[in-house]
């Protein structure tokens, strides 16, 4: 009798383990494995775009020109610089990857009309998701990443 109940109990645990995991996964931030932010500008010469990547070690620069007008011949620019691990951590602490996940991969018009794209890109151990917008929109559900993105830049 007594090794049933301790079976009962231990089915219990690991069914309630295995849920709470499974939504423990869902919004897992230290499963991020990197984060990147860019910008681009289709009518545009000079540095166009530029791309920031984020990870638990390294903050990575990437800026090319388009070959466009006089500065034609602009070599692509490429920094790297070890990330403060307390700017790591503020960083991930600002997502939430269910609502993340969620958004479309496309929102509004980005660049139409020369007006720019943007976009967040975030890496997990399972999958990557980039969601593109128009530079300089607020996305509610990203709010907060944003304003810590776009003050690096």
């Amino acid at each position: 009798m007594k090794t049933m109940k301790q079976n009962i109990i231990l089915a219990i645990f690991i069914l309630f383990g295995a849920s709470t995991m499974t939504c423990i996964g869902q919004n897992n931030i230290y499963s991020i494995t990197f984060i990147k932010h860019g910008t681009s500008f289709g009518e545009c010469s000079g540095y166009c775009y530029h791309e920031t990547k984020y990870d638990s070690s390294m903050i990575t620069s990437y800026s090319k020109s388009w070959g466009k007008g006089p500065n034609n011949k602009i070599p692509d620019k490429l920094d790297t610089l070890i990330i403060d691990k307390n700017k790591w951590n503020s960083i991930i602490k600002s997502i939430n990857l269910i609502e993340f996940n969620k958004l479309p991969t496309t929102i509004g018009c980005p660049d139409c009309t020369d007006g720019g794209a943007e976009w967040i890109e975030i890496g997990t151990r399972d999958k990557i998701y980039k969601v593109e917008f128009e530079y300089g929109v607020d996305i509610k559900a990203i709010t907060e990443l944003l304003k810590l993105l776009r003050q690096e830049n």
